[in-house]
């Protein structure tokens, strides 16, 4: 490629950016991330705010995820360790894929809970009635809590049906 641009004398105009991928992981995903994030204006507020989290929060890593094609949007300042990205877009598929099968479209019947009861939802999954309202899964946005054995900790909440912001922590409480 560069030995084009030099034949057509462009070489001063375009400068290619090369990322090694391979199909067997997902390095694909990471080069369309840093493909993707050359074209967003907001990066720079976006990182800022993710940094911000991971400062006051004491988490490890802060992601922002495009849900359907598991490319990070905007991540926080520290370098992406693969290990952790790969781990958050494994996350990803285990809620698209838990969501397919106990979403609203499996005809999930409505849960009662007495006013008592606390309503703790991890992915909210379904329909539940509360105080005489109805909200269904459409009307909440997911989020789910892992737990890995080694103590860390992915928590996943999507921000609409199109972004989520995926975090990853070590367990303090070991």
């Amino acid at each position: 490629m560069q030995e084009y641009l030099v034949d057509t004398e462009l070489e001063q105009n375009i400068h290619p950016f090369y990322h090694l991928t391979s199909i067997y992981d997902n390095s694909i995903y990471e080069a369309f991330s840093k493909i993707i994030q050359k074209l967003i204006r907001e990066l720079p507020a976006l990182e800022n705010l993710l940094n911000i989290l991971r400062t006051n929060s004491g988490i490890e890593k802060a992601y922002l995820f495009d849900t359907l094609t598991k490319i990070y949007i905007a991540t926080d300042s520290t370098p992406v360790e693969m290990d952790s990205y790969e781990l958050c877009s494994d996350m990803i598929d285990v809620v698209l894929d838990i969501e397919c099968i106990y979403g609203t479209q499996s005809g999930c019947g409505p849960i009662h809970k007495s006013n008592e009861d606390e309503i703790v939802e991890d992915l909210q999954v379904g329909r539940y009635r509360d105080s005489g309202s109805s909200h269904t899964l459409a009307d909440v946005e997911a989020s789910s809590i892992i737990k890995l054995n080694n103590g860390d900790v992915l928590y996943m909440k999507e921000i609409n049906s199109h972004f989520s912001s995926v975090v990853y922590y070590v367990d303090m409480f070991k």
